[in-house]
């Protein structure tokens, strides 16, 4: 298995482990840890893994960059229409690390070599 399958598939899982916490409204620090991991990595790793970036730092710190930009442009369009829901803002950003982690995993394939 390739780096950027595995890490396809951790974005995947963390997209899962979030937005089950969240939606079962589960209190502490588990909650807290896992939804803050997600929103601060998740969401731009997925889309950084699709750009075939071969400088490590780079990748971490557009990750992060891209994530924490994606969280708070969602976030800023909810409260200027008027919808603040955090459940819908955490699900849509579900969808993207979804979305894109999937087509890494689909480009990468299962005959590729690791």
């Amino acid at each position: 298995m390739t780096m950027r399958k595995g890490l396809a598939l951790v974005a995947i899982a963390s997209a899962a482990t979030a937005q089950v916490l969240a939606f079962t409204d589960m209190q502490g620090d588990l909650r807290t840890g896992a939804v803050m991991w997600f929103l601060f990595t998740c969401p731009g790793m997925a889309i950084v893994l699709t750009l075939n970036l071969s400088d490590r730092i780079l990748a971490v710190v557009l990750s992060i960059g891209i994530s924490l930009a994606l969280a708070v442009s969602l976030a800023t369009v909810m409260v200027l229409v008027g919808t603040w829901l955090p459940l819908l803002e955490l699900t849509v950003l579900v969808v993207v690390t979804v979305i894109f982690s999937a087509w890494v995993l689909r480009r990468e394939g299962p005959g590729k070599p690791g």
